[in-house]
């Protein structure tokens, strides 16, 4: 039953172009060609594995022009592909297909389409069969899909989606279209693998015509009919004579029959899963091709062929294998003829194309690819085929040739060229297969050091041999399979034998002349000679003390006497008295510390060193100065005899009592003012409260010499201080009495005058004097003279006779009696104090 889909809308966009992250064959979605290999097939419908020099592989497909349908009224050449490659990185699985016009062009309403089938497991019955798009269209049993990639130019804009077995979209891809290519980068997270690659994939691809409006395909002729416009395939046979290859062929039937598969190492490049990886040939028909399962997983070798027909149609051979299964990593050895091979190898082949062995299994004739028989020649092709007749590996030697493949030389007969290392494919003949060691079928048919190791004597490195040589020893293998000995030490360490060594008598030690000089390398032992012997006789032995404390003596076998300095520091003595603290000083010298002091501090003595001796003292010459820098005690002078004479002392005192008075012992005498106000005597006893002024001077103030008395001439002399000497009699004066008159001295020093006549004795003044009735004139007057007795008129207590108080009698307190002026002795008191204030210096 043909299954149609109906498509949802979708928001499909293109994303982003940039580099792929893989560490080999990155791939830029942009349309360019840049990345991609320029290799192809020999022949149209027909894929390879195309290999460079940097070991990145893709699967390359060429389909012929013109191949697609052409039962359209108008051919579309967008649909009509004719070349499709595919690699992929760890990150995507990419495609570039090329067709015959324009791809996807959106300014057509029904542009081609483009449908891949990713089917992952590769287990017949498993999976999606139809394509999308009511594609009325399905893949093979065994093609089954479980992804499909579609692109579609719905809007006018060329997308890339990826869809799983119920046609639901998982994601979108990138995609490039550029004129009559389209490129496209599909993560590898889209089709179920978080870190890719998947290690192989199987594809089925077609092409249609898309309806725009729906993104479906153009039905071209209801369910039975095929919607297909170009499909990927040899339609069953790659041959050209009698088979068009044409769409024709599939025209009777809505199954794509074909698939190839593609296998991905773990960087992401294209490889043979099954590879050529040894070959030989012989004219004793002892030929023979080893195959090896480059993969991690056993293959089934039925879909597999070997053979030397490097074109179909051609005349040699190509057949398939039995039906066997190959384990990852293991080999599988066809031979020509089997039983020839068995003769010259011992072995039987796994394999065989002319059925000479019944114990060997026999390949099976590809009639679809050639129908001549295996010869291998001195110059030939060897071609490994895969599913769906894909070339999987080409290799070419002599003169043989094929597109893109480089040549090795033939191997010799007898020798069997080897893939070194067996995974190393670059499809450089030379560089895969630079080895041709000799063929075997045992290892007794190789070298002594070589074993038999698939048909090839590889050798045994490491392994013991003998190369016959008495002048070798521990003889091994190497890595090239010859005997390799370490050369044997015929020297018996004795410099008096002359050493050497005979191929077949081994070593041989011979006495050489005596006088030979057999130094033992020691230069501390003396100069050894051999004496003809085969003895060496022992030199003289270096002295190399130096008798140097400053050095390390020592002898180096080498250089002889080494005589080292001693760390800086070291104690030692250099033989000078005079000098202390001797040290070596890092170079090799015993340095003095520092100079021997022989000051014995007697300034009368002369001091000396003598470097043998050491100190000595004698006596200077006696008046020879011997100060001892000291002013104050004199200037000292030496006797002669080596003692050191006092001198006089300084006398600093200067009898000034406002300096502060001492010696310096530098400077000598100094005398300093003491500090201002300091109490002293400046000798005047005309001064009083005598202190220094600060400067060194002694000063005081004036004393008052005066007695308050007219009649004394008040003076006063430095030495006897004050003196109140009486003024000549008759001098005028003041005896402070208002009852007198023409008061005067009288040369002995007091003032007296006449009584006042105009004073009564009642103390009423006379008729014409005013007396102030409020005056208190008993205060103006001079007391009586001590002991003076008075009238018996006087009262008491400054009372007037008549009970009136002094002074307010009339004013003048004249005595009736006519004795001496009552107030005369008033002026003692004055002279009395004038006693008492006065001092006498």
């Amino acid at each position: 039953m043909t299954r149609r889909l109906a498509l949802a809308p979708l928001s499909l966009f293109v994303l982003a172009l940039a580099p792929a992250t893989a560490l080999a064959h990155p791939v830029v979605v942009d349309g360019s060609p840049a990345e991609w290999l320029t290799r192809a097939p020999n022949h149209a419908n027909l894929g390879i594995v195309a290999r460079d020099a940097a070991s990145e592989g893709e699967l390359i497909w060429l389909d012929p022009t013109g191949d697609s349908r052409t039962d359209l009224v108008t051919p579309e050449e967008g649909a009509d592909l004719v070349r499709v490659a595919i690699t992929a990185d760890r990150t995507a699985l990419y495609f570039r297909l090329e067709a015959a016009g324009a791809v996807l062009a959106p300014v057509s309403p029904n542009p081609p389409q483009v449908q891949i089938a990713v089917d992952l497991d590769r287990v017949p019955g498993s999976g999606q069969e139809f394509f999308a798009g009511f594609a009325d269209t399905t893949v093979s049993n065994d093609a089954r899909w479980e992804f499909l990639i579609q692109t579609q130019a719905t809007g006018g804009v060329a997308t890339v989606r990826v869809i799983d077995t119920s046609f639901g979209t998982v994601g979108v891809g990138t995609i490039a279209v550029v004129g009559t290519t389209v490129e496209i980068g599909v993560p590898w997270s889209l089709l179920g693998i978080a870190s890719g690659p998947a290690p192989a994939a199987r594809f089925s691809i077609a092409t249609f015509r898309e309806d725009t409006a729906s993104g479906n395909t153009i039905d071209l002729g209801g369910p039975g009919t095929s919607n297909a416009l170009d499909v990927v395939s040899d339609y069953g046979d790659p041959r050209t004579t009698g088979y068009p290859n044409t769409f024709a062929e599939f025209m009777t039937s809505t199954t794509l029959d074909y698939h190839f598969d593609v296998w991905f190492e773990a960087d992401g490049d294209a490889y043979a899963p099954l590879q050529i990886t040894r070959f030989s040939h012989s004219p004793t028909n002892g030929e023979m091709i080893e195959v090896r399962n480059q993969t991690g997983a056993a293959l089934d070798l039925g879909a597999y062929s070997l053979g030397d027909e490097e074109d179909p149609d051609g005349g040699e051979g190509m057949a398939s294998f039995p039906s066997a299964s190959l384990a990852a990593g293991g080999t599988f050895v066809v031979a020509r003829d089997g039983a020839a091979f068995f003769t010259e190898h011992g072995v039987r082949a796994d394999a065989e194309w002319l059925a000479t062995d019944p114990m060997t299994p026999d390949m099976i004739d590809l009639s679809v690819w050639a129908t001549g028989n295996v010869a291998l020649a001195a110059n030939d092709q060897l071609l490994a085929l895969g599913v769906g007749r894909t070339v999987l590996d080409v290799v070419t030697y002599g003169t043989a040739s094929y597109p893109g493949v480089t040549a090795r030389s033939a191997p010799a007969t007898g020798q069997i060229a080897v893939r070194t290392p067996d995974t190393q494919d670059t499809d450089d003949n030379a560089v895969d297969f630079p080895r041709a060691p000799t063929s075997c079928g045992t290892t007794a048919d190789c070298g002594a050091c070589q074993a038999c190791v698939r048909f090839a004597c590889e050798a045994t490195p490491g392994v013991s041999c003998d190369d016959g040589d008495a002048c070798t020893s521990a003889d091994t293998c190497d890595a090239m399979g010859a005997c390799v000995g370490g050369g044997v030490t015929c020297d018996d360490g004795n410099p008096c034998t002359a050493d050497a060594c005979d191929t077949i008598g081994g070593c041989t030690n011979t006495p050489v002349a005596a006088g030979t000089s057999c130094g033992d390398g020691d230069a501390c032992n003396g100069a050894e000679t051999c004496d003809g012997a085969g003895v060496c006789a022992a030199g003289t032995p270096l002295a190399c003390g130096d008798m140097n404390p400053c050095t390390a003596d020592s002898c180096d076998p080498s250089a002889g006497c080494v005589n080292a300095p001693v760390a800086m520091g070291a104690s030692c003595d250099d033989g000078d008295a005079c000098t202390m603290a001797d040290a070596c000083d890092g170079a090799g010298a015993c340095a003095g510390g520092g100079s021997v002091s022989c000051d014995d501090g007697n300034p009368c003595t002369a001091d000396l060193c003598d470097p043998a001796t050491g100190c000595a003292s004698a006596p200077v010459a006696s008046g020879t100065a011997c100060g001892d820098g000291d002013v104050c005690n004199g200037d000292e002078v030496c006797d002669g005899a080596g003692v050191c004479v006092m001198g006089t002392p300084l006398t600093c005192d200067d009898g000034n009592a406002c300096t502060a008075d001492a010696c310096d012992a530098l400077s000598g005498c100094a005398n300093d003012p003491v500090a201002a106000g300091t109490s002293c005597d400046d000798g005047d006893a005309c001064t009083m409260a005598d202190a220094c002024d600060g400067a060194g001077a002694c000063a005081g103030s004036a004393v008052s010499c005066d007695d308050m008395n007219p009649c004394t001439a008040d003076s006063c002399d430095a030495l006897g201080g004050c003196a109140n000497d009486p003024v000549a009699a008759g001098t005028s004066c003041d005896d402070g009495d208002a009852c007198t008159l023409d008061d005067a001295c009288d040369g002995a020093g007091m003032c007296g005058g006449t009584i006042d006549p105009t004073c009564s004795d009642a103390g009423v003044p006379d008729a014409g004097v005013d007396v102030d009735a409020g005056a208190d004139a008993d205060a103006a007057m001079p007391l009586p003279d001590a002991g003076e007795e008075r009238d018996a008129g006087e009262s008491d207590a400054g009372e007037t006779d008549a009970g009136l108080p002094m002074g307010m009698d009339g004013g003048c307190s004249c005595r009736a009696s006519g004795s001496g002026s009552p107030g005369s002795a008033l002026w003692l008191l004055p002279l009395l104090g004038l006693a008492v204030l006065r001092r006498r210096r």
